[in-house]
């Protein structure tokens, strides 16, 4: 019994069995597109260490060579332990960059930049 001053609802009860013919070919191609997507989610997350590095990217190195194949995870250099700022023992600290992209040579090298990356850099002088 409801409460003094209060109605009851009414819900209606509704027969959602019966689709259009549009509304039932969207919501195939909908379940066909998620299907889809999982099972190729699936089959990237089977690759991860062995084929991909555990964050996902190729473990070979590209046509090019400007970037090396991955070996694994890397032991840190001794002499560090917590507390001990990381960079200090970094393996690689004393390697020299091999080349600066800035907004004077970003053309030089607009086919290894996104549009986004290019327009970034034609923003900041130098």
């Amino acid at each position: 019994m409801p409460k003094a001053g209060l109605t009851p609802i009414k819900y209606e009860r509704r027969n959602m069995t019966h689709l259009t013919k549009p509304q039932a070919v969207n919501k195939a191609l909908l379940c066909a597109a998620i299907g889809l997507a999982m099972g190729t989610a699936h089959a990237d997350a089977s690759r991860l260490g062995t084929e991909l590095t555990p964050a996902g990217a190729e473990k070979g190195a590209n046509k090019e060579g400007s970037i090396p194949a991955w070996s694994g995870n890397e032991a840190q250099q001794s002499g560090w332990a917590y507390g001990k700022l990381r960079a200090e023992h970094f393996k690689h600290k004393a390697d020299k960059s091999t080349l600066t992209i800035d907004a004077s040579n970003a053309d030089k090298y607009a086919d290894k930049l996104s549009p986004g990356q290019l327009a970034m850099l034609k923003q900041i002088k130098g």
